[in-house]
């Protein structure tokens, strides 16, 4: 075999290594993150029926999630999650509840829209946003990432977004966070957990 040949492969094998390991890093550079300890706190955004600001809701389980109505997928599917669990409460313990969609596209997503969009879901859901600074400084507050994405869409855009719920308890402090689809069922144990402590 020719050494110059030889060479030459060498060469682009390392070549290729070189420009693969870049695109990695760029990946890596450009990907979701998420704050590794979130610490959860008080915040005030807007609803359909005015200014939501989570401290009125102390003495109450607080349920948030983070998302946006254009979501083909994992949205809805945490959402209905989330519906199945609140219908194996009773009344008494979704008085003493309440579950928030925390939309990180206020772009698109109206007051209007978001609160026909959650309503579809659970009659106790309510649907938030903001402008994007403060939308920005909440999801950091509890870990939750998000990132505007070019794709085939109805709306022309997606949204890469991390994909937990938040339990915030009856003090205001952030102590749980359910992965995406979670078990309704283990929801509910959970729930009635913080509830009867």
């Amino acid at each position: 075999m020719n050494m110059k040949f030889v060479v030459v492969v060498l060469l682009m094998l390392l070549l290729g290594m070189f420009l693969g390991m870049q695109m990695v890093k760029k990946n890596d550079a450009t990907a979701l993150s998420i704050n590794v300890a979130p610490t959860g706190g008080d915040f005030v955004l807007q609803s359909k029926y005015g200014e939501f600001d989570l401290k009125d809701y102390r003495g109450k389980l607080v349920l948030i999630y983070f998302g946006y109505t254009f979501c083909p997928d994992i949205c809805p599917t945490n959402l209905s999650h989330l519906t199945q669990a609140l219908n194996e409460l009773n009344e008494t313990e979704l008085s003493r509840i309440q579950p928030i969609f925390l939309s990180v596209d206020p772009e698109r997503d109206s007051l209007d829209h978001l609160d026909n969009y959650v309503k579809y879901f659970h009659k106790s859901l309510i649907g938030v946003t903001g402008d994007e600074l403060t939308i920005a400084t909440v999801a950091k507050k509890f870990g939750a990432a998000y990132q505007k994405v070019t794709g085939e869409s109805e709306g022309g855009y997606l949204i890469d977004h991390s994909s937990f719920t938040y339990l915030v308890d009856q003090k205001g402090q952030l102590k749980e966070s359910f992965p995406h689809a979670s078990d309704p069922l283990l929801m509910v144990k959970t729930i009635r957990n913080y509830l009867n402590n």
